[in-house]
């Protein structure tokens, strides 16, 4: 396990050498068509790019308020947290719960000290500004933002399984990549593929540019180099 992840991490690299639009074309092309979170969880700053291995979690909601002991409360979280590696992405599925923040500053200054490489959760995320004033800022992909605190509302009641977030089923293991256009899992044993190929993609597509600023037809582009 620890040989596949490392061969994984080396794979980050790389990947974040393309773009999750591309990435999203070719998971479609294999017949992976349900690998792109929902459009609506958006990364809190518009300049990142960012690729990990999944560490997933799960949250249990509360329909009323409830007034919890903070030891218990804050049990899975901690440990889930300690649980961590480096180039781990967390993966917090929610069940698109919003009226409490499932990711915060303090969270991410945890993850990052661990070495994560970022979060996404279909939940709410707070502390924004401070996440934005961290030195790196922490690369966190959410649903919405929510200043309520998730004390009596949600809790982590699992991790390291597979989880349903933001509509993608992922594993843990599998890769997750993200930037500003949206995020997208890679099923881990199609990952050293998915990057191959997108290199070949990344190369046809800077000769078709070439092409047509060199003043090559559109139609000529396409039928040379099959990108489009």
């Amino acid at each position: 396990m620890l040989g596949l992840k490392s061969d994984l991490i080396r794979l980050i690299p790389r990947l974040e050498r393309l773009f999750v639009p591309l990435v999203s074309d070719l998971l479609d092309e294999m017949g992976l068509t349900r690998n792109v979170f929902d459009h609506e969880i958006r990364p809190i700053f518009p300049n990142v790019k960012v690729a990990g291995v999944a560490f997933t979690a799960t949250t249990k909601e509360y329909r009323r308020f409830r007034k919890e002991g903070m030891a218990e409360w804050l049990k899975v979280m901690i440990e889930m947290l300690d649980s961590s590696r480096p180039g781990d992405f967390f993966v917090v599925g929610t069940d698109d719960a919003v009226q409490g923040a499932s990711w915060g500053e303090l969270m991410s200054n945890a993850a990052r000290a661990r070495g994560a490489r970022g979060v996404v959760t279909d939940g709410a995320v707070r502390d924004v500004p401070r996440i934005l004033s961290m030195p790196r800022p922490f690369p966190v992909f959410a649903r919405a933002y929510n200043p309520a605190d998730s004390k009596g509302r949600l809790k982590y009641v699992k991790y390291g399984i597979p989880v349903t977030c933001g509509g993608v089923k992922v594993k843990p293991g599998d890769i997750i990549f993200g930037d500003i256009d949206g995020v997208v899992c890679i099923p881990k044993a199609d990952a050293p593929t998915i990057v191959k190929h997108g290199e070949e993609r990344i190369r046809k597509e800077n000769s078709f540019r070439r092409a047509i600023k060199r003043g090559l037809s559109v139609s000529e582009s396409f039928a040379k180099y099959k990108v489009f």
